[in-house]
C-alpha cells in the first residue's frame, strides 16, 4: 500500500510535470514563429515548417522525467500536510506551514524561474539555428523592431518577479533564524526573530520585492525607449537599496540593541523559551518568591541546602585547574562533572576533573604509544565554597590514593576524551608512565586490565 502510494504520487507528479512543460514549450514555439514571420517577409519567403510538438514532446520528456524526483517528495510532504496546533509567535501561523507548505511554495518559485531561464536559452538557440539555416544575414532595424526583444525582456520581467515571490517568502524565515548569540564559552545561539528581524528586516525584505520588480520594469522601459542612463540608474536600485537596508540593520542594531541588548530582546527570548518549552514538553511551575528576609532561624533549617548551591561554575574550575595543576605537561582537563560526594560524614556537592594524560602535540611515536599511555585519578574541588582567597578550593588533588577523602579504586585512566591514540601495553622492555612522584622521578606501571587486543607473535 505505501509502495503504491509513493508511485502513485510519484507518476501523478511525472504526468502534471509533463503537461506544464509541453504546454510552456509549445506557447514558447509560437511566440517564436510569429517572431520569425517579420523575417521571412521582408525575404519574401514562405515560412517553412518549423518544428514545434515533436521539440515539446522530447524537452518534456526528459525534464519531467529529470525533475520528478525533487517535486515528489516536496509534493508529498506538501499534499499530507497536517496541523501542528502551535502558532508561530510572529506571524501566528501554524509550525505546519514552515515543514510541508514554505519548502513545497518555495520549490515551485524557483522551479519556476528555471523554466523560465530554461525556455529563454531554448529560444535563443532556436533562433540562432532558424537565421544560420534560412538566412544569409538579418537586418538590425527588422531585429529591433521584431518581438524577439519583448519576448526577452517579458522573460527578464518574469524571473524578477520569480525572485520578488522567494525574496517574500523568505521574509517568514526569519522565525527559525539566529538572532542571539550569548557571551559564555560554548557561544550559545538563540534562535527565532530578534526585534531587528520584526522591525527592519521583515518590512525591509518585503519592500526589496516592490523594488526587485519595480526597477526590473523601470529598466526594461527604458531599454526600449533607448535611455540607457535611467536604465543604468533603474539597474543599481536594487543593489544600492541592499546596502542601505545592511547600514541601517547594523546601525540599529549598534545603536539601539547592543547597548542593553538582553533587556531590548526580552520579548523575543521569551518566545524562545516559551517554545523550546513546548518542544521539549517542559512542564515546570513557577513559584514567586517574596522579597521578605530570611531570619536566622530559616538558614539554620535550611543550612545543608544553602552549603550546597553552587557558587562556582565549571568554567572557572576548568580555567583554574587548566593553570594550577597543568605546570609538568603531563596532563590535561577536558570536563569537569558537578556530583554529591559524602565527605567527612556530610554531603558535599564536588567537581570531579578527570586528569587526562597529553598523548599528542610535541610527544614522540614512542612516548605515545608505550609510555604515555593513560591518565591518573581526578582533582575533585568544591562547588559551593572557596579557599580563604576566594579561589577554588581543592578537596582532592594527589596522586597518593591511599589517604583521600573520596576513594578512587582504579584511577588509571585508559579509555578517556583525549586518549584517542592506539597505545601499546606489557611490552617488553617498556614501562609505562604512571605519574610524577618528584620533579625528577615518576611511577610506572603495567597494565593490567582485559579490555584489549592481544598481539602475539610465532615463529
Amino acid at each position: 500500500m505505501y509502495l503504491y502510494g509513493n508511485l502513485k504520487y510519484k507518476y501523478g507528479i511525472m504526468g502534471i510535470n509533463f503537461i506544464a512543460i509541453f504546454i510552456a514549450v509549445m506557447y514558447t514555439n509560437s511566440g517564436i514563429k510569429k517572431a520569425l514571420k517579420a523575417f521571412f517577409e521582408e525575404e519574401k519567403k514562405t515560412i517553412p515548417k518549423l518544428p514545434s510538438k515533436s521539440i515539446a514532446f522530447i524537452l518534456a520528456t526528459i525534464v519531467s522525467i529529470i525533475t520528478t524526483q525533487g517535486l515528489t517528495k516536496q509534493a508529498s510532504l506538501f499534499i499530507n500536510s497536517a496541523l501542528f496546533g502551535i502558532n508561530d509567535p510572529i506571524f501566528n501561523t501554524d509550525i505546519g506551514f514552515y515543514i510541508f507548505q514554505k519548502p513545497f511554495i518555495e520549490m515551485l518559485i524557483m522551479y519556476f524561474i528555471a523554466i523560465v531561464i530554461g525556455l529563454t536559452i531554448y529560444s535563443a538557440i532556436y533562433y540562432i539555428v532558424v537565421f544560420n539555416v534560412y538566412f544569409d544575414g538579418i537586418s538590425v532595424e527588422t531585429f529591433k523592431q521584431s518581438k524577439i526583444l519583448k519576448q526577452l525582456t517579458n522573460n527578464i520581467l518574469l524571473i524578477a518577479i520569480g525572485f520578488a515571490g522567494i525574496v517574500l517568502i523568505n521574509t517568514q524565515g526569519i522565525v527559525s533564524d539566529k538572532f542571539l548569540s550569548l557571551s559564555d564559552d560554548k557561544k550559545t545561539s538563540i534562535y527565532g526573530a530578534g526585534i531587528t528581524d520584526v522591525g527592519i528586516k521583515l518590512w525591509g525584505y518585503r519592500i526589496l520585492a516592490i523594488v526587485i520588480i519595480a526597477s526590473v520594469y523601470v529598466a526594461i522601459k527604458a531599454f526600449k525607449e533607448k535611455q540607457t542612463k535611467k536604465m543604468i540608474t533603474a539597474i543599481l536600485v536594487v543593489p544600492s537599496y541592499l546596502v542601505i537596508l545592511f547600514i541601517v540593520m547594523l546601525g540599529f542594531k549598534a545603536i539601539f540593541i547592543n547597548t542593553n541588548q538582553l533587556d531590548k530582546e526580552k520579548k523575543y527570548l521569551g518566545y524562545n523559551i516559551e517554545n523550546t518549552k513546548t518542544a521539549y514538553n517542559i512542564k515546570v511551575d513557577e513559584i514567586d518568591i517574596n522579597n521578605e528576609q530570611s531570619s536566622l532561624q530559616d538558614i539554620e533549617d535550611n543550612s545543608k541546602v544553602i552549603d550546597n548551591i553552587a557558587i562556582i561554575s565549571q568554567d572557572i574550575t576548568l580555567r583554574t585547574i587548566g593553570v594550577t595543576q597543568t605546570s609538568t605537561g603531563y596532563y590535561s582537563f577536558r570536563n569537569t562533572n558537578i556530583n554529591k560526594y559524602k565527605i567527612d560524614g556530610n554531603e558535599q556537592l564536588v567537581y570531579v576533573s578527570p586528569r587526562e594524560i597529553v598523548s599528542n602535540g610535541d610527544r614522540t611515536y614512542n612516548n605515545k604509544t608505550y609510555e604515555y599511555t593513560h591518565g591518573f585519578g581526578a582533582v575533585i574541588t568544591s562547588a559551593s565554597s572557596t579557599d580563604t582567597s576566594g579561589n577554588v578550593s581543592y578537596i582532592q588533588k594527589d596522586f597518593n590514593v591511599a589517604n583521600q577523602p573520596i576513594k578512587i579504586n582504579q584511577p588509571r585512566i585508559y579509555f578517556g576524551l583525549e586518549t584517542n591514540n592506539t597505545i601499546v601495553t606489557n611490552s617488553k622492555n617498556k614501562a609505562e608512565f604512571d605519574y610524577p612522584t618528584t620533579t625528577s622521578q615518576n611511577a610506572e606501571y603495567t597494565y593490567e586490565g582485559k579490555a584489549r587486543i592481544k598481539i602475539k607473535f610465532y615463529r
